[in-house]
């Protein structure tokens, strides 16, 4: 697509652009690691470990059997463990623990400055004329980057609150404020691609109205694939 084309494609949306953030995008500006990293970080023995004892190479399946051997070590604390104390009522499920520890970190990393160099791309960014972001990631420079916007979080606030599509983050994998919101093991994933066609629904007026444009993200990424397939079934389904 040379740079006349694009143009036209902006120029025949009813509105402004909606950015799509992966990963690559938080990376960029605070150094995230990506998400097998994040698992090694909490992971009670080396990944590869998982890979071979379960034989598999899904992450997906690999932050399952780390939740669950974390939520084990968790519960076998001493009960005057400061973490045992502070998170006993939190750990609801087996993925629980695993999903604090992660969000404790993101918040940490939430406190730290965006590094020195960084500030014309940013304020390029913060001024730039768009209507909303969709996000999968769970840490919030996008919130931080766009502070006046409202955000939603998880799959269920989006489809059944009311929305605008102007000045709207979705945060459609949860967010490290909320941490159950974390999309993160088998069983969430399960839930977030029964819910994938009502997502889709909800997101068809953006891809229909909107020029969306893709920052930080594989075009390999399955998550996407799976999202933008639901949008296009749907939209085949409407027409």
């Amino acid at each position: 697509m040379n740079k006349d084309e694009f143009i036209d494609i902006l120029q025949k949306r009813k509105g402004a652009p909606f950015l799509f953030l992966g990963s690559g995008f938080s990376r960029h500006y605070l150094g995230t690691p990506c998400w097998v990293n994040i698992l090694q970080m909490f992971a009670p023995h080396k990944i590869e470990q998982y890979y071979s004892l379960f034989n598999t190479k899904s992450l997906i399946k690999v932050a399952t059997e780390i939740a669950k051997d974390l939520t084990k070590d968790f519960w076998e604390l001493s009960d005057n463990d400061d973490f045992k104390q502070t998170y006993q009522s939190d750990v609801v499920d087996p993925s629980s623990v695993l999903k604090i520890r992660i969000s404790n970190y993101l918040k940490d990393q939430s406190l730290r400055d965006f590094p020195a160099g960084y500030e014309e791309e940013l304020h390029i960014l913060e001024h730039l004329s768009i209507d909303g972001i969709i996000t999968t990631n769970w840490d919030d420079t996008a919130e931080r980057i766009f502070p006046k916007f409202t955000t939603y979080v998880g799959q269920e606030q989006l489809i059944f609150s009311p929305t605008y599509n102007v000045g709207e983050i979705y945060k459609i994998h949860g967010s490290y404020k909320e941490p159950q919101s974390l999309i993160l093991t088998e069983e969430d994933y399960a839930g977030f691609n029964q819910r994938n066609p009502y997502l889709a629904a909800k997101l068809i007026t953006i891809f229909v109205e909107h020029p969306v444009i893709f920052l930080g993200y594989s075009i390999s990424d399955s998550n996407i694939q799976e999202i933008l397939q639901s949008i296009v079934f749907c939209l085949n389904s409407v027409h």
